[in-house]
């Protein structure tokens, strides 16, 4: 047994693995975001088309994130 993310957990059922969901932990969506420095160039989404990013790790919410904001 193990507590997750969603995201990953979905991705995993949708490759056939033989997981199951036995009961939702926390019913609201996951806020996520991205962070920058307060005194960053970076102060709208426009202003990150065409750079790297970081991500914690892939398959991850950070990783989703890219592809939303992509």
């Amino acid at each position: 047994m193990a507590v997750i993310l969603s995201e990953g957990i979905i991705r995993g059922i949708i490759k056939d693995n033989k997981y199951k969901i036995v009961q939702v932990f926390i019913k609201i969506p996951f806020i996520s975001g991205i962070h920058v420095a307060t005194n960053s160039d970076y102060q709208t989404i426009d202003k990150l088309k065409g750079t790297k990013v970081a991500i914690s790790r892939f398959e991850s919410g950070s990783h989703l994130m890219v592809y939303i904001n992509a």
